[in-house]
């Protein structure tokens, strides 16, 4: 008999928010990053990105990106979360109205510190070296 192995379990940390590059038609790179919250048990962490355009930046562009990266966390031995992590509070409102479908409870929290370490990283190695990257405040 085969052994099934049970879901990963996590709470998400979630930012949707504008980035240090502009894009070819002169405005800012919008960008979700979702990542797991570190389990400690040395399974890999769940992340997903997915960037914006910055004239669809709203709930329902969010929503519908949650869906598809809900669905990859499932393809992928994942359990849908039951917290998601957020620390801008200027994003509460559209993210309260793009994750009232799904069932998640939202918590606004400095306390996301995977999300934090993956965009260090982001901006130290990733977004340097991406066309139309702007050094400094925008």
């Amino acid at each position: 008999m085969t052994a099934i192995n049970p879901l990963k379990n996590a709470d998400w940390e979630i930012d949707f928010y504008s980035r240090p590059i502009l894009e070819a038609n002169g405005k800012k790179r919008w960008e979700l990053l979702i990542t797991s919250t570190e389990n400690f048990a040395g399974d890999e962490p769940f992340r997903w990105e997915s960037i914006c355009p910055a004239g669809e930046v709203n709930s329902i562009w969010l929503s519908k990106a949650l869906n598809e990266a809900l669905k990859e966390a499932k393809t992928n031995g994942w359990e849908q979360p039951s917290r998601l992590r957020f620390w801008r509070p200027s994003m509460k409102t559209m993210i309260k109205k793009a994750t009232e479908k799904f069932g998640i409870d939202i918590v606004e929290s400095r306390r996301a510190y995977s999300l934090h370490d993956w965009l260090s990283e982001r901006e130290r190695s990733f977004y340097p070296h991406q066309e139309g990257y702007i050094a400094g405040p925008l």
